[in-house]
């Protein structure tokens, strides 16, 4: 299960959940930097190496001096230039228009949900206070790859439309990532404190996969999803989530930074509680409809609250956008009307009207 080391990569790690001899297990695939493969490969004692078949005098090389940037590092590197939380939501909505997704659904999470049947006990700290961020369209390849093997590095920068270095800026808000979509349950623990023999991340399979090797996310670890299946059952602009069954959209969830964890980060200094997101979401909503003005693909955003397990979600705001063409008297101009409905926590409804 463990693939070779990609020479021209950084410091990227993946994680496969895996079963042998019915024991649970993982297959970690690991590409370290080539610095730290010298420090294995530039060892060389006396008679390990010849020229022409004659041994040369030992040779030890000072391995002292490594590149060894941390994940964590990485990560604050990158995301430290992007500000607040909802500067942080307005680039995870960028990321949705290269998904190419239509609709993106934010939803501040009250729950407090199971610390039973989780992947290991570490993960019982995320079950409570979180951010969904949502939207309808499918996690491919590349954006898998972007979110493990291609850590820090933009996907934009060879594909314009794949999620690249701006996703990262979800780690402003929480230190360990889930993502559904499709098939697979990624988590991702950068500090890796709360996933098992300190992993970082760890994929997994929603639906009884067709290699037996591959963990079964509902049956070994039942509570990691009752968070996902709840909120999909809840919440009326998401698709539903089955239980073994094929995710048609992707789903993050961010279980946002308590002070303690906040604390201990390496990544941000930054804490939340609920009443405090609350304003944040505020200020997101209010600048979603002219945030359409520049969208390509995202036509609809939708902001919920839940306040807990039972309750359905709430609708604080919606907007929606219509493109019109203009009269061919002023097409040259390569204009075109955006119509805007909103709908507000009251259930007024309001338009407004651009030209883009």
């Amino acid at each position: 299960m463990t693939s070779k080391p990609n020479a021209s990569s950084h410091t990227d790690v993946g994680v496969h959940w895996v079963v042998h001899r019915g024991t649970v297990s993982c297959a970690v695939v690991v590409a370290v930097s080539q610095y730290e493969k010298i420090s294995h490969l530039l060892h060389i004692d006396k008679g390990t190496a010849s020229s022409a078949g004659r041994p040369r005098s030992t040779c030890r090389w000072d391995t002292r001096l490594q590149h060894r940037e941390k994940f964590t590092t990485c990560i604050r590197n990158n995301i430290r230039d992007y500000g607040s939380a909802s500067t942080c939501l307005k680039e995870l909505l960028a990321n949705t228009d290269d998904a190419k997704a239509t609709h993106l659904t934010v939803c501040l999470d009250k729950s407090c949900y199971t610390t039973d049947g989780l992947l290991c006990e570490g993960m019982a700290v995320l079950q409570g206070l979180a951010l969904w961020i949502c939207n309808d369209a499918e996690f491919s390849q590349d954006n898998w790859t972007s979110y493990t093997l291609n850590v820090g590095e933009s996907a934009k920068a060879k594909d314009t439309e794949t999620t690249g270095k701006g996703a990262l800026t979800a780690y402003s808000l929480a230190d360990v990532i889930q993502v559904l979509s499709g098939d697979h349950l990624l988590t991702l623990d950068p500090h890796g404190t709360h996933l098992p023999d300190k992993l970082e991340s760890i994929f997994g399979n929603l639906v009884t996969p067709q290699d037996e090797h591959f963990v079964d996310v509902a049956n070994d670890c039942p509570g990691q999803l009752e968070p996902f299946l709840a909120f999909t059952q809840q919440c009326p602009s998401v698709p539903t989530l089955a239980l073994k069954g094929h995710y048609p959209g992707t789903l993050f969830r961010l279980a946002l930074c308590t002070r303690a964890a906040a604390e201990a980060s390496m990544i941000s200094s930054n804490s939340f509680t609920a009443e405090q997101f609350v304003s944040t979401l505020h200020t997101f909503l209010h600048a979603a409809p002219e945030l359409l003005l520049f969208t390509r693909h995202v036509k609809r955003i939708s902001v919920y609250m839940k306040e807990d397990v039972q309750t359905p979600c709430t609708l604080l705001h919606e907007c929606a956008a219509t493109t019109s063409s203009l009269p061919s008297a002023i097409q040259t101009c390569q204009l075109h009307q955006l119509s805007l409905s909103l709908q507000h926590a009251d259930s007024s409804k309001s338009n407004k009207t651009w030209l883009k």
